[in-house]
């Protein structure tokens, strides 16, 4: 009987319901796409992030887990600031120079529980807005990072406007300059009546009222205005010799990160000036925040504009917020645990300056409170416990409206846009994605991308689902996501989305806790265990690679590679076209890239068994041709033109002994390198159908 051929070319990715199809798995771990073939390829791995060359995992040896990470690019990717939390430190890792060094922006921060989701990180402009919950939220610069033999001052300040600043104090006005009685609090500045241009303050009629009053702001690195002081205490006197006069006001310092102040008067408000004493205008700006005093010799005339209302600034509103975005060039931050429905948003381009109006009260309690922001597209995405919003606009006239009542997700770190796929996040069941720009559709367009692995988003771990995190890579064209598994509380398993198959593949034994990516792509994360003290543990940083190691260990004096991890693909139950009919498999080819003499064994399974019958180790050499010469064997004879091998796709041909079944499957399990592009299934169609149902 004539053998047939079930070929299959074009490997997809993870499928788990059944029936299955063709070209999918129902088991692939630890793979990434080979992009000459468009196989999966093996060769991933993980290493140390260390810029200098060490014999230790300097500077995180005694460095307990990564809670957080962000890498922080700037001028196109030519400035990187790599910020992490560990055990209640936030930390910046110190690259320049001979050495790495940890520099401690924040200490004493919250330590998030097993539940909690830890500190996140919003970039604004040449800044970071870092917030946690529970410390008062920072912005931090990431440059100038001084020396590490200089003490280190780290460019970080608090968001937003905390106090409101201290009146001015104005002292007197002397109006005789000859007088010989003391006074401490007065001061004798006058300009006489031969000056023609406007200067002084005050009327220039001999025994008319003059009375003013001041308010001072601060101005900010950001450009933020604060609060308006009080006003200061009323000065008056009684116009002498037609003189004007310039005042001496004492004015108070703003927090670390001011710039400026800002002065404010009133025109002349006496009976005899009869201006409103309610109004101030502007004076002129302090450029600094050390001087202490200021004479204001502005006369009413020259003022300039009306001082912003007491609304157009405000304290701070969020000081336990936990989440923040950028849109519409307005910082969005969220009201805190004990006012999760409540959104703030900055003055454009002033993410320190909040107006008393500036908020959006969410409501709708089922969908539960905020749990993160995304900007995409023309409006910004409000995930929530069991919804999402979406708010549009433009300030100041921003609205909210619901996008879904029924999905959201507790994963904050997990939300990723990944490139002509959508927004991608982690819920409790799956992964969803958001595909449509609002502004044209009415409808957002919520997808699951998971129905088809539930086995893999059945060991979510809902209750520590704040702990999951995601990134996309451009390099790698894959979204990464790590989340606790199988009752842990910490991520332990990871789900990869492979854009270049429109497939998901799994990780495991990657000890990620948090992952970032740096401007080109590079895939950072935060070790999940971290070492103790004096240990030799892996601790601190590594990077994703396509080296085949789990990481390095310290043995003696030295770093060695830990073994490669393990990857496993498994075939779906191949039917071959009729389950009813029993078939014997006599081979399987894989079609494979030549990899010198890695062995590459192959167990088989028939018919839903769980007992593996494992073929004999090939190696990955062409079967009809003179072996290709394998790297660290291979000798080059100087002067020769024999150039290196390229790899070739081959096919390597495995016999198969177990018999007839009507359902086939094989599986590769291999810590060698390994591209697979495809494989064929030889087998016979015996004509002799499976038995009749079991009766009672």
């Amino acid at each position: 009987m004539k053998n047939t051929t079930q070929d299959i070319r074009k490997l997809a990715g993870l499928y788990e319901r059944q029936p299955q199809p063709t070209n999918a798995a129902t088991e692939l771990v630890n793979w990434t796409v080979d992009k000459y073939t468009g196989g999966w390829d093996s060769r991933i791995g993980y290493e140390r992030y260390n810029v200098v060359a060490t014999s230790t995992f300097t500077p995180f040896a005694a460095l307990p887990r990564i809670d957080s990470l962000c890498v922080f690019n700037k001028h196109q990717g030519a400035q990187q600031n790599i910020l992490f939390t560990s055990y209640g430190s936030l930390y910046h890792l110190y690259e320049a120079g001979a050495t790495m060094a940890l520099k401690v922006i924040d200490a004493q921060r919250n330590i998030p529980t097993k539940n909690e989701l830890p500190t996140t990180y919003a970039p604004y402009g040449q800044w970071v807005i870092i917030t946690n919950g529970y410390d008062k939220p920072i912005k931090y610069m990431g440059w100038p990072v001084h020396k590490s033999a200089v003490t280190f001052r780290p460019p970080k300040f608090e968001l937003g406007w905390h106090t409101v600043p201290s009146p001015p104090e104005p002292w007197g006005v002397e109006t005789d300059p000859t007088a010989t009685t003391s006074n401490t609090q007065a001061v004798c500045i006058f300009f006489p009546s031969n000056i023609t241009y406007p200067v002084g303050l005050g009327s220039r009629v001999n025994t008319e009222v003059n009375e003013y009053k001041w308010r001072v702001s601060f101005i900010n690195n950001t450009g933020s205005e604060s609060p308006l002081s009080d006003a200061s205490a009323t000065i008056d006197w009684v116009t002498a010799n037609t003189n004007t006069h310039a005042a001496y006001i004492e004015i108070p310092r703003g927090p670390d990160g001011t710039v400026a102040r800002r002065l404010y008067r009133t025109k002349n408000f006496s009976t005899d000036g009869g201006a409103v004493p309610s109004l101030f205008y502007f004076v002129k700006d302090i450029n600094n925040n050390f001087e202490t005093s200021v004479y204001d010799s502005v006369p009413d005339a020259s003022l300039g504009s009306e001082a912003p209302g007491i609304t157009e600034s405000i304290t701070f509103p969020a000081t336990r917020t936990r989440f923040s975005a950028v849109y519409k060039d307005c910082l969005f931050i969220e009201g805190g645990a004990d006012n999760d429905t409540m959104v703030f948003y900055s003055k454009p381009t002033k993410p320190d300056q909040f107006t008393a109006t500036a908020f959006l009260e969410l409501g709708n309690r089922q969908t539960g409170g905020i749990t993160g922001f995304y900007p995409y597209f023309n409006f910004l995405l409000v995930f929530r416990e069991n919804g999402i919003d979406a708010i549009t606009g433009d300030f100041p006239n921003f609205t909210v409206v619901p996008v879904s009542t029924d999905v959201g997700t507790r994963a904050t770190n997990t939300v990723t846009n990944v490139p002509g796929l959508g927004v991608l996040f982690l819920a409790s069941d799956g992964v969803y994605r958001i595909r449509s720009n609002m502004e044209y559709s009415d409808s957002p367009g919520i997808e699951k991308l998971t129905s088809h692995i539930t086995k893999t988003t059945d060991r979510i771990n809902p209750d520590c689902l704040a702990k999951a995190c995601a990134v996309y890579s451009p390099k790698w064209n894959e979204w990464h996501c790590y989340f606790p598994a199988d009752g842990n509380s910490l991520p332990t398993l990871g789900l990869v989305y492979h854009a270049e198959k429109k497939a998901f593949s799994l990780r495991e034994n990657f000890p990620v806790s948090c992952v970032s990516r740096n401007y080109v792509g590079d895939i950072f994360f935060g070790h999940n265990e971290g070492a103790s003290a004096g240990a030799n543990e892996q601790a601190g940083l590594f990077v994703l690679s396509r080296r085949r190691a789990l990481g390095e260990s310290v043995v003696g004096d030295n770093l060695v590679d830990n073994s490669a991890p393990t990857s496993t693909y498994r075939s779906p139950w191949h039917d071959m076209g009729d389950e009813t009919i029993k078939k014997s498999v006599h081979y399987v080819y894989l079609y494979v890239l030549t990899q010198g003499d890695n062995s590459i064994s192959l167990g088989y399974y028939k018919d839903f068994g769980y007992t593996r019958t494992t073929s004999s180790g090939k190696k990955l050499q062409r079967a009809d041709h003179l072996d290709q010469s394998v790297y660290g064997t291979a000798i080059l004879t100087a002067g020769s033109m024999q150039p290196w091998e390229e790899p070739f796709v081959t096919a390597i041909r495995y016999p198969i002994a177990q018999g007839s079944c009507s359902h086939f499957q094989f599986e590769i399990e291999t810590t060698n390198d390994l591209v697979l592009v495809g494989y064929a299934i030889e087998f016979t169609a015996s004509g002799t159908r499976m038995i009749q149902g079991k009766t009672i």
